[in-house]
């Protein structure tokens, strides 16, 4: 009877060690993200439901085809939360559809020109070539002190435009030396 007792206590024993132990699975984070950073733990408790957040980059922003997937699944967003369901295996994350925002600036035309028109666009975005002609109207022309300037600097027009190059500030566009012929 004590040996039967002693095998008896020795089995529960063990089986409320086993019962107690808790299995963790892997959690593989995007490697080298562009546009945002995933937060989370590295293992995940078998069982369990696993939490980690998405946030993106400034300068970047969800794309029509952004999409947060787990092992191939997509998993949706709540409260700012992604969570995997009772985990079951080793997790991938990945997220897709993240880009670079666009940002536009603003080209100021002159206000009410005289003698001359600008043909142009009012924005343009960041990074682009802009591109814009003058054009001196009938009855008007250039003088010796015809200039136009973007930002205060002049430029040169180039095969009938003007051209700036890789846009990253407001433009303002003024165009000096117009007169009415006599």
């Amino acid at each position: 009877l004590v040996v039967v007792l002693s095998v008896l206590m020795v089995v529960l024993s063990f089986s409320a060690c086993v019962a107690t132990e808790t299995e963790t699975v892997n959690v593989t984070l995007p490697k080298n993200p562009v546009g945002y950073t995933v937060k989370g733990a590295a293992t995940a408790t078998k069982g369990e439901n696993y939490t980690f957040t998405v946030a993106i980059a400034e300068g970047y922003e969800k794309g029509t085809d952004f999409a947060v997937k787990v092992n191939g699944k997509a998993v949706n967003e709540t409260n700012g939360n992604y969570v995997v369901e009772n985990v079951a295996e080793d997790l991938t994350i990945e997220v897709t559809g993240v880009k670079e925002s666009v940002v536009t600036f603003t080209v100021t035309l002159p206000a009410n020109p005289v003698g001359y028109t600008v043909g142009g666009t009012t924005t343009v975005v960041k990074g682009s070539n802009y591109e814009f002609t003058v054009t001196v109207s009938e009855g008007y022309e250039k003088t010796a002190e015809f200039t136009v300037k973007v930002n205060g600097k002049a430029v040169t027009k180039t095969n009938g435009k003007y051209t700036i190059e890789n846009v990253s500030e407001n433009l303002t566009i003024t165009v000096e030396g117009v007169s009415k012929i006599l």
